[in-house]
C-alpha cells in the first residue's frame, strides 16, 4: 500500500536555501515549456517521453543549479505527464508561482527528523514515524510562506480497529456528517470566519487573506481528524453514504464547504 505524509520544515535558518532551490525547479520547468512550445508551433507535436532532447538540454544542468540531476529527471516526468494529461501548453512558472522541488529516495537521507538532500540537512518536526520505505517525495511551500517535505511510502501494515461497533454516516449539507449513533460533525462555526475573509478581500489586505485561510484549513482539519479517530477506535466497520449532485444552484456551495471528500479520504487513511 502507497501513502503520504507531509511534515512542517524547521525553515528559519534554511527557507532561503529551499527558496532558491524552488526558483532553480522553476528556470527547468520554464526552459521545457518553450522548447515544447516552439515544436508545436513549428510541427504540431510535442515531444515523447524518451526523446533525446531531454537529455541533450538538462546534460550536466546540475552543476550550474542548486538541484540534482534525479531533481531534474523527476521534473522531466512531470512535466512530460502534466502536457500529456492536460493536452495543451502549460503555463509559466513565474517569481509568485508555487515553490516545489520534487526528490527520489536515492538521493535523500532521512534520520532523527532531519533530512538530507544535495549535501544539506533539514530538519522538521518529525510527528510520525514512517513505517515503510520511502519512494518519492518533495519539498513544497504553502501561501504563507511556509515549507514542508512530503513522503510517498510504501507500508505492508495493516492497522485494525479494536472496537467491536458498526456505524454508517449520512452525509449532509446544513450537518457535515450525522452518525447512527447520534454523533454529529458540524463545522458551521466556520462562517465567521468566512466572513472575516470576505471583508479583507474587499479591503485587498491579500496577505492576511492568505493566513486566514491557512487557519480554516487546520481548524476544518483539526475537526476532522478528532471525528475521524474517534469512529474508528470504537468502531470495526464504517459505512458512509454516497451523495451525488448537489453540484449545481444554491446548495453547490454548501457542499464544497463540507468538504465530504476530505473525509472520506482520512478515513480510507
Amino acid at each position: 500500500m502507497i501513502k503520504s505524509i507531509k511534515f512542517r520544515i524547521k525553515d528559519k535558518n534554511t527557507g532561503k536555501i529551499l527558496y532558491q532551490m524552488g526558483r532553480d525547479t522553476n528556470f527547468v520547468w520554464n526552459v521545457l515549456n518553450s522548447a515544447s512550445r516552439k515544436k508545436w508551433k513549428e510541427s504540431r507535436s510535442i515531444f515523447h517521453k524518451f526523446d533525446p532532447w531531454y537529455a541533450a538540454i538538462l546534460n550536466g544542468a546540475s552543476k550550474l543549479l542548486s538541484i540534482n540531476s534525479q531533481t531534474l529527471q523527476a521534473i522531466m516526468a512531470q512535466f512530460h505527464k502534466d502536457i500529456h494529461q492536460q493536452k495543451k501548453q502549460l503555463r509559466y512558472r513565474g517569481k509568485k508561482s508555487p515553490k516545489w522541488i520534487p526528490f527520489k529516495a536515492l538521493t535523500i537521507k532521512v534520520n532523527n527528523g532531519a533530512i538530507k538532500y544535495n549535501g544539506i540537512n533539514f530538519r522538521f518536526w518529525d510527528s510520525f514515524k514512517i513505517k515503510g520505505t520511502i519512494k518519492t517525495g518533495s519539498f513544497t511551500q504553502d501561501s504563507t510562506g511556509k515549507w514542508w517535505v512530503n513522503f510517498s511510502y510504501e507500508t505492508t501494515e495493516e492497522k485494525k480497529s479494536n472496537g467491536i461497533d458498526q456505524i454508517g454516516i449520512d452525509l449532509g449539507l446544513k450537518t457535515t456528517a450525522s452518525c447512527s449513533n447520534g454523533e454529529t460533525l458540524d463545522i458551521n462555526d466556520l462562517k465567521p470566519l468566512d466572513q472575516r475573509i470576505a471583508k479583507l478581500q474587499r479591503a485587498r489586505k491579500f496577505e492576511l487573506v492568505k493566513v486566514l485561510h491557512k487557519k480554516k484549513t487546520n481548524i476544518k482539519n483539526d475537526k476532522f481528524n478528532k471525528f475521524v479517530l474517534s469512529l474508528v477506535k470504537t468502531n470495526n466497520l464504517v459505512a458512509i453514504g454516497n451523495v451525488q449532485g448537489c453540484t449545481k444552484g444554491n446548495m453547490a456551495r454548501s457542499r464544497y464547504q463540507n468538504s465530504w471528500s476530505v473525509l472520506k479520504n482520512k478515513l480510507e487513511f
